[in-house]
């Protein structure tokens, strides 16, 4: 096998900083560790305080060219950004473009709003890439644009802690108006940092989009975080100090949603929500998956009474703590109106006031299944007017004030089953003012299995005698032997 190929550089001109930062090397000439690096195939060695401009230009022997161009690998980047170079190599196909190399200073100060459009708008007219936002804080004074007839565009910094965008005032950091539903758009690995708390405005405004990845975001002093548009993913980030609503819903026809691994911080409660309803979006197969929420408002409230609706939907691993304030005027999480159907419910922890609700299943529709999760408040599982309910392996428990149960089926109540929950004291000295309230007019249900010890009232029930095939309670601790 023949040895490896070493080489050498004969001229040491000087190298801009811009040079220095774009090919991973420090700015200020900081040598690595040993103050070398290894050349291409292996062999050899390179002063990094010469590996600029030089690199292509005077090496010995000359590596070979990139495709149409003799200049630096910086170069040739932004000529195959603006169009001048064809045949790009399959590590530069999907182009590149730097924020920098269009104007922006990411220096906190200087407005770089138009140079950061710029560098989008070259990515649009290119087909889509990688608009890259190396380490700095770029102040912007209007909202980023990514418009119709665009697709494939990625904005991308050098990790949340380097890469720092700065909106000033009540502005979207970022619009996407994509009605033509071009597909393709990523946001990820940077932080959007507010000097102070806005009024309106959100971090990412996805009217109508198609096809969106958010990743690896922290959001500082916001309002709004995300007008959720359809085939959203939003997943590994954090939420700090907001003033308004983490996720709002309005786009009609959304579907496909996927929110993982998302913290949320507030710090304040008044005004501010973990998800909102406007308008009648109809809403399939939304997945929240992940989430940890305290110190909120208001909670995940699916409010579809004037239309519009949710299917096909899943939940899981999700903490809301109310911190002691109010979670909005229903629950920690509530879905109200007929369009609701087929949720699963599987493992959520919701901690509410004690004149709230943890669990609010208010919807007309049916086939709600709750698996497993904790469960404290005013009601910890309230049932209205929603029928097909099945409650499993669920703890319910501190829901001590006056006229509040554990577990509360309402009037409008349609058909519940509840087995195998603790509902009670489930921790020393947290259980409920009742186990089970049944009121009366509900008209079927099968309670049986559970441990109903511990209340101050086990059950009551309101709702009538056992009945063949409509009511039963039996078999509980507490209540039963």
């Amino acid at each position: 096998m023949a040895s490896p190929q070493s080489f050498s550089l004969t001229n040491t001109a000087s190298v801009s900083s811009s040079d220095r930062q774009a090919v991973g090397v420090q700015p200020d000439n900081t040598p690595a560790t040993g103050g070398q690096t290894t050349g291409a195939g292996g062999g050899g060695s390179l002063p990094l305080t010469t590996f600029g401009d030089t690199l292509y230009e005077n090496a010995t022997p000359a590596p070979a060219r990139l495709p149409g161009t003799t200049g630096t690998l910086r170069k040739y980047l932004a000529q195959v950004g603006n169009g001048t170079v064809s045949g790009a190599p399959a590590w530069v196909a999907g182009n590149f473009v730097s924020v920098l190399d269009t104007g922006a200073t990411g220096n906190g100060t200087t407005d770089d709003t138009a140079a950061i459009q710029l560098a989008v708008t070259k990515a649009i007219a290119i087909g889509g890439g990688v608009v890259f936002f190396p380490g700095g804080k770029y102040k912007i004074t209007s909202p980023i644009s990514i418009t119709t007839g665009s697709a494939n565009v990625h904005i991308v910094g050098a990790g949340p802690g380097a890469s720092i965008i700065q909106p000033v005032g009540n502005i979207d950091c970022f619009d996407l108006d994509e009605t033509s539903l071009n597909f393709g758009f990523a946001f990820a690995h940077f932080s959007i940092n507010r000097a102070s708390a806005p009024t309106s405005g959100y971090d990412f405004n996805i009217t109508s989009a198609f096809q969106t990845i958010i990743t690896d975001v922290i959001s500082y002093n916001g309002f709004n975080f995300c007008y959720v548009g359809n085939n959203t993913t939003i997943r590994d980030c954090v939420l700090w100090n907001p003033t308004g609503t983490a996720f709002t819903f309005g786009t009609t026809g959304v579907g496909n949603v996927n929110i993982d691994n998302v913290l949320g911080t507030a710090s304040t409660h008044t005004g501010t929500q973990i998800v909102k309803i406007t308008g009648t979006p109809t809403i399939g197969e939304l997945y929240l998956r992940n989430l940890d929420f305290e110190g909120y408002g208001s909670g995940m409230l699916f409010d579809f009474s004037g239309g519009g609706g949710l299917s096909e939907s899943f939940f899981e691993n999700i903490i809301i703590d109310g911190g002691g304030g109010a979670i909005g005027n229903s629950a920690a999480v509530s879905f109200k109106g007929s369009g609701v159907a087929r949720i699963k419910l599987r493992d959520l922890w919701l901690t509410t006031s004690s004149n709230q609700t943890a669990l609010n299943l208010d919807s007309s529709a049916n086939d709600f299944e709750v698996m497993g999760g904790n469960f404290s408040g005013g009601d910890g599982i309230r049932v209205g007017s929603a029928s097909e309910v099945s409650v499993h392996g669920a703890k319910i428990y501190g829901c001590a004030g006056s006229g509040y149960a554990g577990l509360h089926l309402t009037s409008s109540v349609g058909k519940v089953v509840a087995v195998g929950n603790r509902i009670g004291n489930v921790y020393s000295g947290a259980g409920n003012n009742v186990g089970v309230l049944i009121d009366s007019g509900a008209s079927s249900w099968f309670i049986t299995g559970n441990d109903l010890s511990g209340n101050t009232t086990n059950l009551t029930n309101n709702g009538g005698a056992n009945s063949a095939g409509t009511r039963y309670v039996g078999a509980n601790m507490g209540v039963d032997l």
